[in-house]
């Protein structure tokens, strides 16, 4: 049929793994797109695709939201190996992405990419895991992987910090 690629993953206008980095626990490296493995596909030829869990998507929601004229965007577009992204923004720039990718034992890894300012960012960088540098995104991001050993209460100072980057100093007041 016309228009359609012969690559499923094409078809479904997957982003290839390579692009969301994945660094693994263990030892600290980066994992490179054939290093993770996609999910079997169900009967009808369709896998289902990796979602943040619920409690953490509640968790980080509530956190993001206490914040002042925090908006929410969420882009549905759905692969195979990454969830839908929910991006906490204020006045239209992001200071916190949701999102989880594909693991290579097929479960889903949730993360956080948030804003830091430099001498924070090389301070995270340099504990390790569960802290990474977003292979996208600027200067100013650091990623964290959301697991069961999470500190909340650092997650909560982080991603108050990263509104502070972005936010008018008027709206920064208001959280002192």
């Amino acid at each position: 049929m016309l228009g359609q690629s012969p690559d499923p993953d094409l078809r479904r206008g997957a982003v290839p793994a390579c692009q969301w980095p994945c660094p693994s626990p263990a030892i600290g490296v980066t994992l490179a797109w054939h290093d993770l493995v996609v999910k079997p596909e169900s009967n009808d030829g369709v896998s289902a695709p990796v979602e943040v869990p619920e409690d953490i998507e509640e968790r980080i929601r509530t956190l993001c939201l206490a914040l002042p004229e925090v908006t929410v965007r969420v882009d549905y577009s759905l692969t195979r190996t990454r969830s839908t992204a929910q991006s906490f923004d204020i006045r239209r720039r992001s200071f916190c992405l949701l999102v989880a990718i594909e693991s290579s034992t097929g479960k889903s890894r949730p993360l956080l990419v948030l804003r830091a300012d430099p001498d924070e960012r090389e301070a995270l960088l340099s504990i390790g895991h569960p802290f990474f540098l977003p292979r996208r995104g600027g200067r100013d991001r650091v990623g964290v992987w959301l697991t069961c050993d999470t500190d909340w209460e650092e997650i909560r100072d982080l991603v108050t910090e990263s509104y502070r980057v972005l936010a008018p100093k008027n709206l920064t007041a208001l959280l002192d």
